[in-house]
């Protein structure tokens, strides 16, 4: 089940200089995106990642699943401070991991996140026939 979805984008010097103005990417320039999953009493990022070498102009791009990116423990926390630990460590990822050379477009994220009852999407997600499998893993 998935939270949501969170693309990236392949940034080259011109469009990072061009973001600073207007956001000018194209849905065509995606090169990966990063999921949102629930466990129990976290949410998990796993990032899909092109299989071709990241550029700016590829075709026919074929994506495949590169495993967790991070996993944050949200027990005993409200909704404000789940979204707040979710958005500083997108930011952290985006500067001070493998994917630093990306961009993450956390626009919606950045919108609809503050509003979403974070705890009780968990609870719902776990609960689910089909989510039975998840509530075993750590």
């Amino acid at each position: 089940m998935k939270l949501f979805e969170i693309p990236i984008y392949y940034k080259c010097r011109e469009k990072a200089l061009r973001t600073k103005y207007w956001r000018s990417y194209d849905y065509n320039e995606v090169v990966g995106w990063l999921v949102l999953e629930p466990r129990l009493n976290a949410i998990r990022a796993e990032y899909w990642f092109v299989m071709q070498r990241p550029c700016e102009n590829l075709v026919r791009k074929q994506f495949e699943c590169r495993g967790k990116l991070f996993q944050i423990r949200i027990r005993g926390l409200e909704n404000p401070q789940i979204c707040d630990k979710l958005h500083r460590t997108f930011l952290d990822m985006q500067t001070n991991s493998h994917l630093s050379k990306y961009y993450f477009d956390l626009q919606a994220f950045e919108a609809i996140a503050p509003y979403v009852d974070w705890c009780s999407a968990i609870r719902f997600f776990n609960n689910t026939p089909a989510q039975s499998g998840v509530l075993n893993e750590r």
